[in-house]
């Protein structure tokens, strides 16, 4: 799937990324959309966490300042595995699948380049796999597009620029 899923009729990129997720994945597994947004004011990150199509989680912040957006996607993955570590999940989930819009991060994280965050989180984290996904933004996907959502209008959580 690529960006040309934007022209696609409504649903089909999401029923596309449903199926593959389907596809790869357990219906006890945990599913992790994560989003940057950068704007001339605010930076913000965010992710929800659904198991099947249940939303068990949502986070989400922003900095005063913009950056990258890469930057902000970064950060967003390096929360939700954060969450992931850092709650009952962890023990009792086996698989993960982690989506993410930036195909540059999951060519980094392909070639074990990711960001430090990740590694140190991921020590926590007690999983038999965890699948990395493109999933192209913009596209009507509901867990991307709650994602975005979320990074949009995060709240300013530090008076400090990024």
């Amino acid at each position: 799937m690529g960006r040309h899923c934007r022209k696609w009729p409504a649903g089909k990129a999401d029923l596309k990324v449903a199926r593959i997720i389907q596809n790869h994945s357990q219906p006890h597994d945990l599913t992790l959309y994560t989003d940057g947004s950068v704007r001339r004011w605010k930076s913000g990150w965010g992710f929800c966490v659904k198991k099947g199509a249940t939303t068990i989680h949502e986070d989400s912040a922003a900095f005063k300042g913009s950056t990258s957006s890469l930057t902000m996607e970064k950060v967003a993955i390096s929360n939700a595995l954060r969450w992931l570590a850092s709650n009952r999940y962890s023990q009792t989930t086996r698989r993960a699948i982690i989506l993410t819009d930036s195909m540059n991060l999951i060519s980094k994280a392909n070639q074990g380049r990711g960001s430090p965050d990740w590694f140190q989180a991921m020590q926590h984290i007690h999983l038999e796999s965890l699948m990395w996904m493109y999933c192209p933004a913009h596209a009507g996907v509901k867990g991307n597009e709650q994602a975005d959502w979320l990074a949009r209008n995060a709240v300013i959580t530090d008076d400090r620029k990024w």
